[in-house]
């Protein structure tokens, strides 16, 4: 940043800047799902994240006392709209 200039406004850089994976990780975190792929069988990195997700979560279900009933609660809960919007009437 030159002298000139005022202080930066807004986040900081990052140290190592994150490519697009559908969401943010380091270059050696994307180089190890990369290299997943082949040995997992998976076609592309997504299903690599997407099956690295469901074990965390399976671990979180079985190791984490409470998380499989509050997983339970919220899809028992859930009805696909917030409960404090109301819809508008027609031709509105």
């Amino acid at each position: 940043m030159p002298d000139d200039q005022g202080p930066r406004r807004g986040r900081p850089p990052r140290v190592e800047p994150a490519k697009a994976t559908g969401y943010r990780c380091t270059t050696p975190v994307r180089r190890q799902l990369q290299l997943a792929i082949p040995f997992l069988g998976e076609a592309n990195m997504q299903l690599v994240i997407d099956r690295a997700v469901r074990e965390f979560l399976g671990r979180l279900h079985d190791d984490v006392p409470g998380f499989a009933e509050a997983v339970e609660a919220a899809e028992r809960n859930a009805t696909g709209a917030p409960q404090n919007v109301r819809r508008l009437p027609k031709g509105r």
